[in-house]
């Protein structure tokens, strides 16, 4: 679980559960990135695991926002799917 070790333990225990054990390379090279709140570009072969790419750092944020009870009005996060077909992924 090394390459998700920087994320929440909510979402690492998920991830081990859903059987997500390692990051696919475009994942271990843009999560980190995501997290610092960095701009980033991720380009992969279908199925590879860009979407995750994404959410996976997000969803990590929002626990976080949450667990430091940081209230922001207004939206938090959204994601628009690219294609109609991912709109079932996540």
């Amino acid at each position: 679980m090394s390459g998700f070790s920087i994320l929440h333990p909510r979402i690492r225990k998920l991830l081990v559960r859903e059987g997500i054990i390692e990051p696919t390379v475009p994942q271990l090279r843009s999560i980190h990135h995501i997290l610092a709140k960095r701009h980033t570009l991720v380009i992969a072969p279908t199925g590879i695991g860009k979407t995750e790419c994404a959410a996976i750092p997000i969803f990590d944020h929002l626990l976080r926002m949450k667990e430091n009870a940081v209230h922001n009005p207004g939206f938090k996060a959204i994601y628009t799917t690219p294609l109609r077909a991912l709109n079932r992924d996540i």
